[in-house]
C-alpha cells in the first residue's frame, strides 16, 4: 500500500507475540505469511511489565484507554450486526493511529501473558479466544468498510492505513494461532481470509489505483498460489490496466506522438497477454468458472486474430448458465464477434435478443438500432433507444454491466461485502 508502517507495527507486535508461545498446530502448522515474516525487524522481547507505546492519538487528549475502549465497543458493535452505527462511529477515529490501537486491542490480553498462557486458567483462555476468533476477523471486514469510505473522500492515505490494518490482522499468525485452539478446521481460516484479500483488491479496483492493486495481487497469489478466484482477479486487474484511458495515463507526458501511439500499442499487448495467462490459469483450477471462461473469451477478442477461439470461450460462459451479469456480458461480447466478422443479420438478431432478456441494460439497445441504421430503418433505430430514455429508478438494470467492465471486478465489491457483513456477524 502507501507505506508498510501499520503492517509493520502489527506484524511486529504479534510477531514477537506468538513466536513466544509455544507451537500449536493449525492444520499443521501455525499460519504465518513470508511477507509477515520479513516484515519483522529485530526487536527486544515484550516482558509482562513493558507497556506497548502509546499512540500517536494521545495528542487528541483522549487517554489511550479510553479510544482502545472505543474501538473495541465499535468492532463488538459491528459483528452483532449494527453496521451504520458502528461505521458512523468508526471513521470518527484516527484512521493513522489504527494499527497501534488494534496491536493493543487484540494483543494486549495475551501479550501480558507471554510464556504464561499454559498457566492462566482454562476459563479465561477460553473467553478471550472465544471473542477474539469472532472479533478479529469482523476487524478486518470493518477496516476494509472503512478504507473504501476513505477513498470516495479522496482521503487514500487513510484508506491505505485501513486496507493495510485489514490484511495485516488475518495474515502474520495472530489469528490463524487464536483460531487452532479453537474446535474447527483450518477451512474457515483460509476462506475467510483469501475473501478479504479479494475485498480488498476489488477495492483498489473500483478507485483505479494501480500500483497498490498490482502490490497486493502479488501478494495474494503468493498466499494462495492455486486460487482461481485469486488468479481470476489478477486476469481482470490485467484487464483494467489494459483499458486504453488507464495505458494513456501510465505514459510520460513529453514523448512524441508516434513514440506514444507505439508504447501503447505494446503495453496494452503485455497487459493483455497477461490476463489471457492469468485467466487460463484459472480455468486450469476450475474449469466451471463462467466468468474467467467470459474475460478469457473478451481478451482474445480484443487482441484480434483469435475469433474462434474467443467464440468457443464466450459460448462456454453462456452455456455454464451463469448469474445474470455474467451471461449478460457473453452474449454483448458474442454479439460484438459475429457483428465484426460482417455477419451483420446473425449479430443483430443476438442484439435483439438480448434487448429481449435484458431490456432495461443499454448495449444491448445500441446494437439492436446500430443494426436497423445499417439497413437504412432510421425509424426503427430511433424505436430501439426509446427504452434507455426511461428514469433509471425505473429500469431493472440502471447501470448496465459493460459500463463497469472496464474496472475489473469492481462490480462484484457491493455483494461481497454484504456476504463478509453477514459471515462475522454474531
Amino acid at each position: 500500500m502507501r507505506s508498510p508502517r501499520p503492517a509493520k507495527a502489527l506484524a511486529t507486535i504479534l510477531g514477537v507475540m506468538f513466536s513466544a508461545l509455544p507451537a500449536v498446530p493449525f492444520g499443521g502448522a501455525v499460519v504465518v505469511s513470508a511477507q509477515a515474516v520479513q516484515a519483522i525487524p529485530p526487536v527486544q522481547p515484550i516482558r509482562p511489565d513493558q507497556p506497548i507505546p502509546p499512540m500517536e492519538a494521545a495528542r487528541t487528549n483522549q487517554p489511550v484507554r479510553q479510544i482502545d475502549q472505543a474501538y473495541l465497543d465499535t468492532v463488538r458493535r459491528y459483528a452483532s450486526g449494527d453496521h451504520d452505527a458502528a461505521m458512523a462511529a468508526f471513521v470518527n477515529l484516527p484512521a493513522r493511529d489504527l494499527d497501534q490501537v488494534a496491536v493493543r486491542v487484540f494483543a494486549q490480553p495475551i501479550v501480558g501473558d507471554v510464556g504464561m498462557w499454559e498457566q492462566l486458567q482454562r476459563a479465561r483462555r477460553r473467553r478471550t479466544l472465544d471473542e477474539w476468533a469472532r472479533l478479529v476477523p469482523a476487524a478486518a471486514v470493518m477496516h476494509v468498510e472503512a478504507g473504501t469510505f476513505q477513498f470516495t473522500l479522496d482521503k487514500n492515505d487513510d484508506g491505505f492505513d485501513h486496507l493495510d490494518v485489514a490484511r495485516t490482522l488475518l495474515d502474520p499468525g495472530g489469528w490463524a494461532w487464536i483460531v487452532s485452539r479453537q474446535p474447527s478446521d483450518r477451512r474457515p481460516y483460509e476462506q475467510m481470509r483469501r475473501d478479504v484479500y479479494l475485498a480488498i483488491a476489488w477495492t483498489l479496483q473500483q478507485f483505479v489505483l494501480v500500483e497498490q492493486m498490482q502490490s497486493h495481487l502479488k501478494n495474494a497469489r503468493e498466499a494462495f498460489p492455486n486460487d482461481a478466484e485469486i488468479l481470476l482477479a489478477s486476469g481482470s486487474a490485467e484487464e483494467m490496466i489494459a483499458n486504453p484511458v488507464v495505458v494513456s495515463q501510465r505514459l510520460p507526458v513529453r514523448i512524441t506522438p508516434v513514440l506514444r501511439e507505439a508504447q501503447e500499442h505494446h503495453s496494452r499487448q503485455a497487459r493483455l497477454d497477461a490476463a489471457e495467462e492469468y485467466h487460463r490459469a484459472a480455468l486450469k483450477i476450475d474449469p466451471r468458472l463462467a466468468e474467467a471462461h467470459m474475460r478469457l473469451g473478451r481478451v482474445l477478442q480484443e487482441r484480434g486474430g483469435r475469433a474462434a477461439e474467443a467464440r468457443r470461450s464466450l459460448e462456454t460462459a453462456r452455456d455454464l448458465k451463469p448469474p445474470s451479469d455474467i451471461g449478460y456480458l457473453a452474449a454483448l461480447f458474442l454479439a460484438r464477434l459475429t457483428e465484426d466478422e460482417g455477419d451483420a443479420a446473425s449479430a443483430h438478431a443476438q442484439y435483439v435478443a438480448i434487448t429481449t432478456r435484458w431490456p432495461d441494460c443499454q448495449a444491448g439497445h445500441l446494437g439492436s438500432s446500430r443494426g436497423f441504421e445499417a439497413r437504412g430503418d432510421r425509424q426503427a433505430a430511433l424505436g430501439a433507444l426509446l427504452p434507455l430514455f426511461r428514469a433509471p429508478k425505473d429500469r431493472a438494470c440502471p447501470v448496465d454491466p459493460w459500463w463497469t467492465y472496464g474496472l475489473g471486478q469492481a462490480w462484484r465489491l457491493r455483494a461481497h461485502m454484504e456476504a463478509l457483513r453477514a459471515r462475522v456477524r454474531a
